[in-house]
């Protein structure tokens, strides 16, 4: 009985050493993104059983993202260097310079992750159609700004300082946010380190922290979330050196004040209903409000509720 116990044990032990290899190599796939031209894997479905086990043991390689669609209104091209000297690719379009609209203030807007601004476009025109100005970055890692990684969050606040802190050496006083997914998650986070004051903020699809978000990621596979998704978080927030488990939106959410809308997807398998609440229900705002849209799950609300979408999106910038 003693011999089969220990016996067990070492198994268990073996499988538990496994699991956290396994995760440790997703975990960095998941947080680094590829040029195309350096990915020569074929999908899981065209690989051999030597291939789809390689697949799952050091998970797959993720491109990183490309400018695919432009505003469909005049822009200017800008590049913005952080504090740390990381180059952010960035558009900027302004009234005034190429109509007589005087603008209603500014916008940043911010994207989503494994994602760029070219995502954003539908959204970029229909704010732009407003009269607000847009600022809008591509995060460092995607599309033209430099680097390969992401930390969902934790980084990526710099760049959002560092957008926020141009448009207002322009002299712009009105400055309002919007953001989807990722690009919401940062800018609650952003807004609660470094006491940025908004003129509002509109959130769309925030997840309630990282390792929520790494939870939703595992489900859209149809694995069990948990462990993974914790050996996951741990591992990758170890490779990129800071604690991925003390980012919480739902805690940054305490320290928001200005006026925000929070937007959720009715059947979002990736952000889930409690996340929502529990940021929507922690937001210091006396201005707050919130919004579901059935049908959707985590994508452009825009593309599929327009009028509904803008609406609501209008509601909350012309307070």
């Amino acid at each position: 009985m003693k011999k089969w116990l220990k016996r067990c044990g070492y198994f268990l032990l073996m499988i538990f050493l496994l699991l956290n290899v396994i995760c440790a190599f997703n975990g960095y796939k998941f947080s680094h993104y590829y040029d195309k031209k350096d990915i020569t894997e074929a999908s899981f479905g065209k690989r051999n059983i030597f291939g789809k086990i390689s697949f799952v043991l050091f998970g797959p390689k993720f491109p990183k993202s490309e400018i695919k669609e432009k505003p469909a209104v005049p822009y200017k091209d800008t590049t913005l260097t952080t504090e740390e000297g990381v180059k952010l690719a960035a558009w900027y379009l302004r009234h005034g310079l190429t109509d007589s609209v005087r603008p209603k203030g500014t916008l940043l807007m911010f994207h989503g992750a494994a994602s760029c601004r070219s995502s954003l476009v539908d959204e970029i025109n229909a704010f732009y159609a407003m009269g607000w100005n847009v600022f809008t970055i591509d995060f460092r890692g995607n599309g033209q700004s430099d680097g390969y990684t992401t930390t969902f969050s934790y980084t990526e606040i710099k760049d959002v300082k560092t957008a926020y802190e141009f448009i207002q050496s322009t002299g712009e006083k009105k400055i309002a946010m919007f953001g989807e997914s990722m690009g919401a998650a940062c800018i609650l986070r952003a807004v609660s380190v470094y006491k940025l004051q908004p003129y509002a903020i509109i959130s769309d699809a925030a997840f309630g922290s990282i390792l929520q978000a790494v939870e939703g990621r595992v489900r859209t596979m149809h694995l069990p979330a948990e462990p993974i998704a914790t050996m996951m978080c741990f591992w990758g927030g170890l490779e990129e050196g800071y604690w991925s488990f003390g980012v919480k939106q739902t805690e940054y959410a305490k320290d928001i004040t200005c006026p925000i809308l929070v937007e959720r997807g009715m059947i979002d398998e990736r952000v889930t209903e409690k996340e929502t609440q529990d940021i929507y229900k922690n937001l210091a705002s006396a201005d707050k409000k919130i919004v579901e849209y059935k049908d959707c799950g985590h994508e452009s609300f825009y593309a599929k509720w327009p009028a509904e979408w803008l609406a609501n999106v209008s509601g909350m910038l012309n307070r």
